[in-house]
């Protein structure tokens, strides 16, 4: 279905145009998140772990009153996280960065790209911390957001690198579609073991893509539902001048979702784990 389509559709039902200062759009985009909170549409992603690990790390360094402490920085890129109120600067051949960490109620992560290698060196006025610093001799990426941070899990945040992540609907699996050990999925959030290196396949309810308004576009709902969404987004275009109509459209919605979900049946899974080599 096209977004011509769509409005040519709810335009009947209506009598009349209703396209008036964005109505339409905001009203079917808020039609889909509505179908979407419903009903169960999914998508499959695969993600890859790499288990790169730091050339240099160190897991806590404290710094007192006054104290400076230099850890040498031969690689190619820096993570660690701050606590504390200081100054860091960065060496890198010759080149020198100085950067102010004021973070007193939490910590704050800082990375970055060298060059040629060189020294870390912290200092302040106050007691701070540094927790997880690690220097990789690796880059698979040039946004400074994809240095990994080091510690013992690594946290994939599945809304920022999926965009369209609602929820979690079963494990995360490997290629080989066993369960990943050490794995907890929650907030939108991946934390598998560091060390894990491979594919992550994972299965989640997804959001629609969002409706622009622009000539020819694919409206983002499942065929089965195509009949229906018209009056879900007739029943929000017409909320505020046509009460009752809106609430008819939106009995007649109800009795076809219901219609579907007599009708179908959810996923089955035929497959079984061999664990002795035998069928």
């Amino acid at each position: 279905m096209t977004y011509d389509e769509l409005i040519y559709q709810v335009d009947l039902l209506a009598g009349q145009s209703v396209d008036s200062d964005g109505l339409l759009i905001s009203s079917s985009n808020r039609a889909l998140r509505e179908l979407y909170n419903r009903v169960k549409i999914t998508k499959t992603a695969r993600l890859a772990a790499r288990g790169l690990r730091p050339v240099t790390y160190f897991r806590e360094v404290n710094c007192f009153n006054g104290e400076q402490i230099t850890l040498p920085a031969k690689g190619v890129a820096y993570s660690m996280r701050v606590h504390g109120s200081g100054r860091i600067l960065v060496t890198d051949g010759e080149s020198n960065e100085v950067t102010p960490v004021d973070s007193l109620y939490g910590t704050t992560v800082i990375k970055g790209f060298l060059s040629y290698g060189g020294s870390i060196t912290f200092w302040g006025s106050f007691s701070f911390s540094v927790y997880d610093y690690a220097i990789y001799d690796q880059l698979f990426s040039e946004r400074k957001e994809d240095i990994p941070e080091a510690g013992p899990t690594l946290t994939l945040d599945l809304r920022q690198l999926l965009g369209d992540f609602m929820s979690f609907i079963s494990p995360a699996v490997d290629r080989d579609g066993i369960p990943l050990e050490n794995c907890r999925m929650q907030d939108g959030k991946l934390e598998i073991d560091s060390e894990f290196k491979g594919e992550i396949i994972l299965t989640y309810r997804r959001l629609p893509r969002v409706i622009g308004g622009e000539d020819g576009e694919i409206v983002d709902v499942p065929e089965e539902y195509t009949h229906l969404l018209p009056l879900l987004v007739a029943h929000h275009a017409l909320l505020q001048s046509n009460e009752s109509r809106a609430r008819y459209y939106k009995s007649l919605f109800e009795e076809g979702m219901e219609l579907i979900a007599r009708e179908s049946y959810g996923g089955i899974d035929c497959k079984y784990p061999l664990t002795n080599s035998w069928a």
